[in-house]
């Protein structure tokens, strides 16, 4: 039986039918819930009608297409004919529409407003019609037109796509993942917003052009000027991403307080204080695992270095850590580059540029990670960039004996000792590898054994150190804790350090609730629904809110405008609710993840879902610790918009037939790594590597000499009173041996760190608050008038006289040597009131 013949153009009617209906009905809509929004602002009318005529317009179209009116055909084959390869001009179409779009967006923004309330309320109903046109067009140009690119992906699409709706459709019946936790529930990602996606995919798009006329001249060494071309990429996104990071506006956020008199500098908090003092420790000779046995010593180290050669500034060192971190764009450009071409990795490395300095620009608002402030996640993140990178190279050139499962391990490691949640990827990667090598399961083991050394070679060092002075090591010292305060309510053991840290301070508070008698209804979720449901939401909703760091909507274009949103808001109250624009706009962003998911796993074999398995692992052992969300996602949050930009960047190159590397050059580089084999002495030469950088963290920190062990109250009590500032205060050598004469009295050297002039949350007193790092952790407060501040240069000795209250220390003097500076404290009673 014949197949029943279809009329031409059929799909590109029914498309600009259901466009065309679907506009009018929702402007409809819209003017019905709205009547008289059109009369209120200038302009309104004129945006309604435009919008009228543009969808009767699509309509019509379709309507003529579908009747087979000759002139509608001739119209339909004159469009395809421009919009296709055999038009010269095919290429650029996209960046000229994207110019026009960046123009237009940016002009109504000027001349309205990001806060407009008729183009606000216009959002919705413009954004049902753009999504669900963008939803209709990419389903029928990848599953229902015979496009040659696609037609490789279809049946793996369809499988992903239907497992993607499977696992929504779980999430909204049974709320798994969207109904909030107590503790460690955060918000979502940090957003990229639709026309700053413009502009990513129009400066990568430029980036091509550039490399079109660099690489046109004839050269007889075509690989030599393809790796001369890829240095310098990568050298343009390193330097720029850090200059361009530098130019966000930061503020005061949870983890960086600031900013404070008399420095008016920033200084860490919570985690980030505890980061910053594991580095500090190691200057003064007690080693990166004070104060609180890090599990983070290679960020600790870090930190403690840039401290040793850059300062105590809290900008300028965070400056040079971003300069550390540029390299990120850089990683992502090269997996890019690995899995499809010089474009798509320009575009996934352009849009981390994009987010992060929307990060840095959000820390007034939202809770996150980004290279301004000391917190682990986003070293982390690169460390997992690179093991992608290394863990594509291996799976691609799995036949070959080659150290790329050598390197992968000891990026593994590198990850681990930065945070813990990497540990994770350990069994992940050896399952993957199974499934990669399941034919061939003798050299799997061989490769497995080499993934494994090289995790051991890196943290081996550090385990040995730690097992040996204390008995254990912080890895699972860190996990045990977690497991005793988030799931069995139970107080945290002390560190084997034996440093007490006071709650308030540098902390939030534990939260331990009773695990015993009928659960309330705002206990924590797992004494109500189980630790298993409550370890698949918290999975879920790592999932859910890295998924805002897609584009979701058409209008407002102003990033404090959006963050704004329910979606950011803490305490966290946002319970799955979307406006339909949004849901639609979700819709599709899952669906171009999904084709993402298919195009790179069928171009690449196993190695194309390498991200996607680091994702699903990361997310994971975030939801094991009882954590998602906010500053959570960010060192896995990347392998979303990976696979988002690929489909769309494949649809471009689809329709323009560019290619950002010639096909000769594809060959060479084949016929080259079949070539190359990795001898024994290049592995041995890996592994002494490797292992020169994991000793390297404990030689390092053990190479500091020790100071302030040994106090001498005579020869600090003489420095306090005979410098020749001491000698013009009066009465003060009365107040030293009335003070001495108490219990309570303390005199000590040490280290100051984090100078800040204000409120004192231990003591509910205004002041000046001072970080003293000795053996013990010590606060120090004084009383002093604000207008006596100067600037007091951290990191150097400061000699201190007080009295030891309840977790800090009041000072009466204090006196920095290296600056010549007496601060005396205004309290009458302190000597009175001192035990």
């Amino acid at each position: 039986m014949n197949k029943p013949h279809r009329k031409p153009h059929f799909l590109s009617a029914v498309l600009l039918l259901m466009t065309g209906a679907e506009g009018l009905l929702f402007l409809l809509m819209f003017l019905r819930l709205h009547p008289g929004e059109l009369n209120a602002f200038s302009g309104a009318s004129l945006v309604a009608l435009l919008w009228a005529c543009a969808a009767a317009l699509l309509f019509a179209a379709g309507v003529c297409v579908l009747s087979g009116r000759p002139r509608a055909l001739v119209w339909i084959d004159k469009t395809k004919r421009f919009f296709s390869a055999q038009n010269a001009w095919a290429r650029w179409l996209v960046p000229g529409f994207l110019a026009l779009y960046l123009a237009a967006s940016t002009g109504i923004i000027k001349l309205w407003g990001a806060a407009n309330p008729l183009l606000v309320q216009l959002a919705e109903p413009a954004g049902r019609w753009f999504f669900l046109a963008a939803i209709q067009t990419v389903l029928i140009l990848v599953f229902a037109r015979e496009t040659p690119a696609f037609r490789g992906f279809r049946k793996p699409a369809a499988l992903i796509l239907a497992g993607i709706a499977l696992l929504w459709l779980l999430v909204v019946s049974t709320r798994i993942g969207l109904e909030p936790d107590n503790r460690y529930w955060n918000v979502a990602g940090v957003p990229i917003l639709i026309n700053q996606l413009g502009l990513i995919l129009f400066l990568a798009l430029f980036g091509i052009f550039l490399y079109g006329l660099l690489s046109r001249k004839p050269t007889i060494n075509l690989h030599r000027r393809e790796i001369l071309l890829d240095l310098l990429a990568c050298l343009i996104l390193w330097v720029g991403a850090a200059w361009f990071w530098q130019q966000a506006p930061f503020s005061n956020s949870y983890f960086a307080k600031g900013v404070f008199p008399p420095n008016q500098d920033f200084y860490p908090y919570s985690d980030a204080a505890l980061s910053d003092l594991g580095g500090q420790y190691m200057l003064i000779g007690k080693g990166l695992e004070y104060p609180y046995f890090t599990e983070k010593p290679l960020y600790a180290l870090f930190l403690g270095l840039l401290h040793h050669f850059v300062g105590q500034s809290y900008l300028q060192t965070t400056t040079w850590q971003m300069i550390c971190f540029a390299i990120f764009p850089v990683l992502l450009y090269i997996l890019g580059k690995q899995l499809h071409n010089r474009l798509f990795g320009l575009a996934v490395a352009l849009f981390s540029v994009a987010k992060e300095y929307n990060a840095i620009s959000s820390t007034v608002k939202i809770s996150v990670s980004n290279s301004r402030l000391y917190l682990s996640e986003f070293p982390t993140m690169i460390l997992i960039t690179a093991l992608a990178v290394a863990l594509v190279a291996w799976f691609k050139r799995r036949d070959e004996k080659s150290a790329w499962p050598l390197v992968a391990g000891g990026l593994l490691g590198l990850a681990a000792m930065v945070r813990t949640n990497p540990l994770i990827l350990i069994p992940v990667g050896l399952i993957f590898a199974l499934w990669v090598y399941r034919r061939r399961l003798k050299q799997y083991w061989a490769q497995a054994l080499l993934f494994l050394a090289g995790i051991l070679l890196v943290m081996g060092p550090w385990l040995a150190f730690n097992t040996i002075k204390y008995g254990t090591d912080p890895f699972t010292y860190k996990i045990t804790a977690v497991i005793q305060t988030r799931f069995f309510h139970r107080e945290q053991e002390p560190a084997p350090t034996g440093i007490m840290l006071h709650d308030g301070i540098f902390q939030r508070k534990q939260l331990v609730n009773p695990a015993d008698g009928k659960p309330a209804d705002d206990a924590p979720l797992d004494a109500r629904t189980g630790v298993v449901s409550l370890t698949l939401g918290h999975f879920f909703n790592n999932e859910i809110k890295s998924l805002f760091t897609l584009p979701f909507m058409l209008y407002p274009n102003k990033l404090p405008i959006v963050l704004d949103l329910p979606y950011w808001q803490e305490p966290i109250v946002w319970r799955g609710e979307l406006p339909v624009s949004t849901f639609l706009a979700f819709v599709l962003n899952l669906i171009l993840i999904g084709l993402g998911i298919a195009i790179s796993w069928k171009s690449n074999g196993a190695a194309g879902l390498v991200p996607l398995a680091i994702n699903l692992g990361y997310f994971a052992s975030n939801a094991l610790a009882r954590t998602s969300g906010s500053r959570y996602l960010l060192p896995a949050d990347w392998t979303l918009y990976f696979y988002f930009l690929l489909p769309l960047i494949m649809l471009y190159e689809n329709g323009a037939h560019l290619r950002s590397t010639p096909p000769e050059n594809h060959l060479g580089e084949k016929d080259n790594r079949a070539k190359a084999r990795r001898s024994p002495a290049s592995i041995a030469a890996c592994a002494v590597l490797l292992f020169g950088v994991g000793s390297a963290v404990p030689l390092i920190n053990l190479s500091y000499p020790e100071l302030y062990s040994r106090q001498q109250p005579e020869e600090n009590k003489s420095m306090l009173l005979s410098n020749p500032i001491a000698l013009t205060q009066a009465g003060l050598p009365e107040q030293v041996k009335l003070l001495m004469q108490k219990e309570n009295a303390l005199l000590f050297e040490g280290r100051m760190l984090y100078p800040r002039y204000r409120d004192f949350s231990l003591n509910g007193e205004t002041g000046l608050i001072l970080t003293v790092l000795r053996p013990e952790l010590t606060h120090v407060f004084i009383a002093v008038n604000p207008e006596e501040l100067t600037y007091l240069e951290p990191g150097k000795d400061m000699i201190v006289l007080g009295c030891q209250r309840d977790g800090y220390v009041e000072g009466l003097a204090a006196y920095l040597p290296g600056q010549h500076i007496l601060l005396r404290s205004t309290n009458p009673d302190l000597i009175d009131s001192c035990p």
